[in-house]
């Protein structure tokens, strides 16, 4: 409350009320004394019945090296493209602001950072329920018609205890290729994402019909989250 007993608004109006608080992580994991986030994906293949899926997706590397007290340096803090694109030496160092999953695990590895296998046996099925929390948060309020999709962008920011904390879902994520890994990763995501959001649209042709995720094609790189023709 305000002094003299009103009650105090943080905006002007209903909307600018409206915001979302987050604890700032202070002790990123780094890799080479940069930030890193994780970018992976959440598709909703159908809502009607639903089928959601994951993938892995690459890792974004800051252009500047990490200083915890200097907020005011945004290429060390904020790890998009968006931003260290403007860096001065983005050019000649794009390649190497973007690492594959397996890079992120053979670097942490050798470093003594992180035991074998931890990207695949603890960070992407760590990842992927909490893409699954979120998913199941927003499933009251998603609007259900056959053919409806979304691929959505899920960052995850690493601290030094290998705890992935979730930053942002983006619903329109970046699918243009900047890097070779990008390469790798992009081009099969959408193609993917096309073939089984196509499929499933044409499995249920006729009313009540169920989706058989096994006999999408598409499939390969994606892991389910929730699929409902299955109890799922």
């Amino acid at each position: 409350s305000e002094p003299g007993g009103e009650e105090g608004h943080f905006g002007a109006n209903e909307n600018e009320s409206k915001v979302v608080i987050q604890r700032y992580i202070t002790d990123p994991l780094l890799l080479e004394g940069r930030k890193f986030d994780v970018r992976c994906y959440m598709l909703i293949a159908s809502t009607k019945p639903y089928l959601v899926l994951y993938r892995d997706g690459y890792v974004r590397r800051s252009l500047s090296p990490y200083q915890g007290g200097d907020l005011g340096d945004r290429f060390a803090h904020l790890t998009n493209a968006a931003v260290q694109k403007k860096h001065e030496r983005y050019a000649e160092m794009k390649e190497d602001s973007i690492w594959s999953m397996r890079q992120l695990q053979e670097h942490l590895e050798t470093q003594g950072l992180a035991p074998a296998g931890w990207v695949d046996e603890q960070l992407s099925p760590a990842m992927m329920r909490a893409c699954s929390e979120v998913f199941e948060s927003a499933r009251p309020k998603l609007q259900r018609r056959r053919g409806f999709f979304e691929l959505l962008g899920v960052d995850f920011v690493v601290d030094e205890g290998l705890r992935p904390w979730l930053l942002e879902v983006n619903t329109n994520p970046a699918l243009f290729v900047n890097s070779k890994v990008q390469e790798e990763v992009i081009p099969p995501t959408v193609r993917g994402t096309l073939d089984v959001v196509v499929a499933a649209w044409e499995q249920t042709r006729e009313a009540g019909a169920k989706v058989e995720a096994g006999l999408l094609p598409g499939m390969e790189g994606f892991r389910v989250i929730c699929d409902e023709s299955a109890g799922g």
